[in-house]
């Protein structure tokens, strides 16, 4: 849990999002209120992109330090939400704590929350979980907060007004972002090189997860050769076994 003193670090490794990330960022000058959601499948960028976002230069201009992070990968029903917003914005346990989150927000200076990986709290046996939906609702009620929420699949909550509902899912990195990305994580590339990293990052279809993964096997000694050879072989098991760490 995290506010603007303590939020995760901002990405170093960031290519290809930029101009998404200033579109989100503004959005949310031009509509102080809006709920922004980023979506899409696991290892899409997701949390990069929003955390990119609480720290573009707009953001900390708009809203200074009153921008909140909390993962929502741990939190198992909304009454483990609700705790863990009050323990974000520091406000004394309660017999109604919901409402005393909403009347501190009310009574705030405009701030900006983001929720990452709301589908673990959301989302139950692929089913959303109407309370969970409700209290999203609520928040984005709030004329003071700027909603923001990562979310793994294509659909959101119904009870929110998306300001980039028909933007928010992201896609794979373009060509030269996936080699970018794959280079500031192994190392400068020859032009020979080159044109096997793009069939390589190709084949994984640029995801931008397995992109890092594979440019931590570079750096760890592996040939771009020898890693198109050994995807072709190990698939996603590759990935697994050696990407991590």
């Amino acid at each position: 849990m995290s506010t603007s003193a303590t939020l995760p670090p901002k990405p170093t490794v960031f290519h290809g999002r930029d101009e998404l990330v200033s579109d989100l960022v503004r959005q949310l000058i031009a509509h102080p209120s809006a709920s922004l959601a980023v979506l899409g499948s696991g290892g899409m960028g997701k949390t990069s992109v929003a955390i990119a976002l609480l720290h573009h230069h707009g953001t900390i201009a708009q809203y200074d330090s009153r921008r909140y992070f909390l993962s929502c990968e741990a939190l198992i029903d909304v009454d483990s939400m609700v705790i863990s917003l009050a323990k974000l914005l520091d406000i004394p346990a309660s017999s109604d704590l919901l409402t005393a989150v909403v009347i501190h927000m009310n009574s705030s200076s405009h701030s900006i929350l983001l929720l990452d990986n709301l589908e673990s709290v959301w989302l139950r046996d692929g089913a959303p979980v109407p309370s969970v939906d409700d209290l999203l609702g609520r928040l984005a009620q709030i004329p003071s907060l700027s909603l923001v929420v990562t979310c793994r699949g294509t659909e959101l909550p119904q009870s929110v007004q998306w300001a980039n509902a028909d933007t928010a899912i992201l896609e794979p990195f373009s060509v030269e972002a996936a080699l970018r990305t794959f280079e500031d994580k192994a190392r400068q590339l020859t032009d020979d090189e080159k044109m096997i990293a793009i069939q390589l990052l190709n084949a994984v279809d640029r995801m931008p997860l397995a992109v890092s993964l594979l440019g931590q096997l570079a750096r760890r000694g592996n040939s771009v050769s020898q890693l198109l050879v050994r995807w072709k072989r190990e698939r996603t098991s590759l990935l697994r076994a050696y990407g991590t760490g």
